[in-house]
């Protein structure tokens, strides 16, 4: 049996809910829900992830319409498929931690701050999914076929 201190119980816990010290004292009564909602951004990043792969025989498309827009060239596609990387592995880093917590019976006290990050998350992907549907909605079929085979 694990003791209150271990290594292992205070940096789960430091890390999912910067409580380092002692966990939190406030009764969480939908930590169901926020488990819920933290695999359902899991799973979001997973398949925007996916969209962004599958997309990746267009990426000089992407390129040439941010360069018509924003008049600088980059190789925007790569800082997309780069974003979408870091979100996924730190929604699904998250997803981990929490479950850790679930296992050691510890209080699913999420921070601020992971939140925010989550929150920005979804408002990523939220206007990468509507770029996709307004400018390039072949992309779509592409992802559909790529799901069948």
């Amino acid at each position: 049996m694990m003791s209150e201190d271990s290594c292992c119980r205070i940096c789960c816990r430091g890390v999912y809910s910067c409580y380092w010290r002692h966990p939190s004292e406030r009764k969480q009564k939908c930590s169901c829900c926020r488990l819920s909602v933290l695999t359902a951004m899991s799973l979001l990043t997973l398949f925007w992830m996916y969209v962004c792969l599958m997309a990746f025989n267009d990426r000089e498309d992407v390129n040439w319409k941010a360069f018509s827009i924003l008049k600088l060239w980059v190789n925007w596609f790569m800082v997309l498929i780069i974003i979408s990387a870091v979100l996924t592995i730190y929604c699904t880093l998250l997803l981990v931690f929490a479950l850790f917590q679930l296992a050691l019976k510890e209080p699913l006290d999420l921070h601020r701050l992971h939140k925010l990050f989550l929150f920005l998350g979804v408002v990523f992907i939220a206007l990468g999914i509507t770029g996709i549907s307004l400018q390039w909605k072949e992309e779509w079929h592409t992802v559909l076929l790529s799901l069948q085979v």
